[in-house]
């Protein structure tokens, strides 16, 4: 009977990538969730663009989605409180284009977070861009 070979280079190797792994989840996890969460609200936009005629208003309503799930409360200078994005997302990077022939919306957005790295405590700053297209043209059944 073979002897169990205990603990092998495979072993280390697997483990490794284990904690590469948690290492990732742990550093950048939140901000890859909350990149699947503004893509859902681009998604909601050009849903409304088919109603909405406005680019503003489609516009506005991506802005304040965007109030809404990532605004957290910063102390100014002077210790009043106020409220902030958390993501580092300023309008010129939102554009809005539409054609009349065949009709479509196309959204690009560009955004980019602060991310703190355990252990050492250095920011990067990870940067995501997004395009959502959508189809306006009248459904024929």
């Amino acid at each position: 009977m073979r002897r169990p070979r205990g603990f092998t280079i495979v072993t280390f190797l697997l483990l490794l990538g284990l904690g590469a792994g948690i290492f990732w989840v742990v550093t950048y996890g939140n901000a890859h969730w909350e990149n699947y969460e503004v893509k859902s609200i681009l998604g909601q936009a050009a849903n409304l663009a088919y109603q909405e005629r406005s680019d503003k208003l489609v516009h506005d309503f991506i802005y304040r989605k965007l109030h809404e799930k990532f605004d957290v409360d910063v102390q100014q200078p002077g210790g009043k409180m106020a409220k902030e994005l958390l993501i580092d997302a300023p309008e010129e990077n939102l554009r809005i284009e539409r054609t009349k022939s065949p009709e479509h919306i196309d959204i690009w957005f560009t955004y980019s977070r602060d991310v703190r790295q355990p252990f050492t405590g250095l920011i990067r700053t990870v940067t995501f861009q997004h395009h959502v297209e959508q189809d306006l043209s009248a459904t024929k059944w």
